[in-house]
C-alpha cells in the first residue's frame, strides 16, 4: 500500500512539472509578453487540477 501511494504521488508529481513544463513553452512559444504568463499559468494549473481529479480514483488526492 505505501510503494503503490509514493509511486502515485511521483505520477502526480511528474504531471504537475511535465504539465507546467509544456505550457510554460507553449506560452513562450506564442509570445514574448511576459504580463500575459501569470493567466496563462492560472489557466494551466485549472486544467491541471481537473486533470488530476479525473486521474484519481474517487477524484480526491
Amino acid at each position: 500500500m505505501r510503494a503503490e501511494l509514493i509511486q502515485q504521488a511521483e505520477a502526480w508529481n511528474d504531471l504537475v512539472i511535465n504539465s507546467f513544463v509544456n505550457f510554460y513553452a507553449e506560452h513562450l512559444r506564442l509570445t514574448s509578453r511576459g504580463d500575459c504568463l501569470f493567466a496563462f499559468s492560472a489557466a494551466a494549473f485549472r486544467h491541471l487540477d481537473r486533470e488530476l481529479l479525473r486521474r484519481t480514483p474517487g477524484g480526491k488526492f
